[in-house]
């Protein structure tokens, strides 16, 4: 009979047998040269992918700004605040320097792929373990993010320690050592968990869930109870402080049918399950294929997404019995997932989405896989297990060639950048922009407003001065309303830049106009009211108008 994938035992419902649980064993020597090796190519991977730059068009400065704002200007973050938090101690010490910033992120990053090694160390196998390790160290999609300002790599991070301390409280509670103290660290790591991303705040529940599937009544309330005497307060304070809550103002955002046109009213209930269904297709059945080298489209898609919930479905029916470790990883991840899914329109479709759920979901698939294969096919399971580790190696060839091809692209971008020339890399509507921002910051006060189309990034690299942000154009305002509505918010200055519609395509014809057409509106009216003070280049021109008020 093939011998089965190495297991833990059974999880019977008592307190005191939870200790039949725990695996056999000092863990010591848990820093082993294979685990080595795989963190040195993780830090070369690393290194090879960093990206130095800030993506203009996108949220990496919004965190920053945040951040920024935190200690600056009184303002709490509005995203991901336990990373705002963090991040604005980084810019207490080190300013806004864009390369320090994401080098703590990379610090972040590392820390929590040690932290997962760390906390399955002996609690899931290493034939499973390893091939999750390598593939977050290899991707260059997952190692995009330990270069980002996003809050990605901190979450993650954040993530693994709070599995990590659950697995070590579960631990010392099938012990039957005295508990008092670590209820109330789990209920705060609960607070702590709930402010890493605003759906976050439901990954508590899953600690509550665990032990109701267990039918630990008891412990579910505790853990309850111990969660929320900590988060309410907290909601309390910020909300005397700061008149503000963690996520509140994203409920709105989640409640619409679409994110980019509230004029379209609020999603109904069939709206969410549909939502569900896109969403699972797109996270489980395109992202997690790609991640391990394999592209889906059309129907293959659906049915990659009913092979991932299968698949994590039968691990964690497994787990349930033969590892709560795992069978613990896979509550955490389907309730994050699940809320994810209902929460986020399929519009806003990117893959960071789930990138902080890839390695949990590639461990439920490969203990699911290879349970599956000693369980219904145990006459030939060596022959499977070693058929399912040639696909991961092919797999894993796909993955580091795409990963190849991007450092190529990418390493003499970073060189330069990291010579001195920060703007290098860019597209030529983003440097105007860009160097714009930079003669402003030297040549006018900072008390005068400026306004601009993208505001955080140019932000950002100009030591956070701030820069207002006007993100439409209303067409049942005539020109004296738009004069007002300028001179209320202090305006003088405006910039016009050529930021392209398509950030690939340079088309003078398809740039985002949003202030072209403000300004349009106002010279209508009165054609002395906008002068131009400064013009950076001839291709793609950035300009700096005054405001003229009558």
């Amino acid at each position: 009979m093939a011998k089965a994938v190495p297991t833990v035992a059974p999880a019977p419902a008592s307190p005191a047998a939870f200790q039949a649980l725990t695996p056999g064993g000092e863990r010591k020597g848990w820093l082993t040269i294979p685990f080595v090796l795989v963190c040195l190519v993780f830090i070369f991977m690393g290194l090879l992918n960093f990206n130095a730059k800030l993506f203009l068009m996108g949220d990496d400065a919004n965190y920053i700004l945040d951040a920024y704002n935190f200690m600056h200007r009184h303002a709490y973050p509005r995203q991901s605040s336990l990373y705002g938090l963090i991040l604005a101690a980084i810019i207490f010490l080190a300013g806004t320097n864009v390369v320090m910033l994401k080098c703590f992120s990379f610090l972040f990053a590392f820390t929590g792929f040690v932290t997962l090694y760390r906390i399955c160390y002996k609690r899931v196998d290493n034939r499973i373990l390893y091939p999750v390790l390598i593939y977050s160290a290899i991707s260059s999609n997952m190692q995009f993010y330990t270069s980002s300002t996003l809050s990605e790599a901190c979450y993650m991070m954040v993530q693994y320690l709070y599995t990590g301390y659950f697995f070590y409280f579960t631990d010392r509670l099938a012990s039957g050592k005295d508990m008092r103290k670590h209820w109330i660290l789990l209920g705060f790591a609960g607070l702590v968990m709930s402010l890493g991303k605003n759906v976050a705040l439901i990954i508590p529940f899953a600690v509550v869930a665990y032990f109701l599937v267990y039918k630990q009544w008891r412990y579910a309330f505790k853990a309850l109870g111990w969660y929320l005497l900590f988060k309410v307060p907290y909601e309390v304070m910020l909300y005397f402080i700061y008149k503000n809550n963690t996520g509140s103002s994203q409920i709105e955002q989640i409640l619409v049918k679409d994110i980019y046109h509230y004029e379209a009213g609020h999603e109904s209930l069939a709206g969410f399950g549909m939502r569900l269904v896109k969403n699972a297709q797109i996270y489980l059945g395109q992202v997690t294929p790609n991640e391990l080298g394999i592209t889906t489209q059309g129907w293959t898609t659906l049915i990659a997404t009913l092979l991932v919930i299968f698949i994590v479905a039968a691990a964690m029916v497994f787990a349930y019995k033969r590892n709560r470790y795992i069978f613990f990883i896979g509550l955490y991840t389907v309730i994050l997932s699940g809320v994810t899914f209902l929460a986020l329109q399929p519009a806003v479709a990117q893959d960071r989405i789930i990138i902080v759920l890839v390695p949990y979901i590639f461990l439920l698939l490969f203990y699911g896989a290879l349970t599956l294969a000693d369980r219904f096919n145990a006459e030939h399971a060596s022959v499977n297990r070693i058929g399912f580790y040639i696909l991961l190696a092919y797999s894993g060839f796909v993955t580091l060639s795409k990963a190849s091809a991007t450092i190529q692209e990418s390493l003499p971008v970073l060189q330069e950048n990291l010579s001195g020339d920060p703007y290098y890399g860019y597209s030529q509507d983003c440097i105007n922009y860009l160097e714009m921002g930079k003669w402003i910051t030297e040549h006018i006060p900072e008390d005068q407003v400026v306004a601009v189309r993208k505001p955080n990034g140019i932000s950002v690299y100009n030591k956070g001065r701030y820069f207002l942000g006007i993100y439409s154009c209303p067409n049942d305002k005539d020109s004296d309303q738009m004069l007002a509505a300028l001179k209320e918010q202090k305006v003088i200055y405006m910039i016009l830049a050529s930021l392209r519609a398509d950030p690939n395509v340079a088309n003078p014809n398809n740039i985002i106009t949003t202030l072209h057409r403000y300004c349009a509106k106002i010279i209508e009216k009165y054609p002395q009211a906008i002068t131009i003070v400064h013009t950076i280049g001839t291709a793609e021109p950035c300009y700096l108008v005054k405001i003229n008020y009558p």
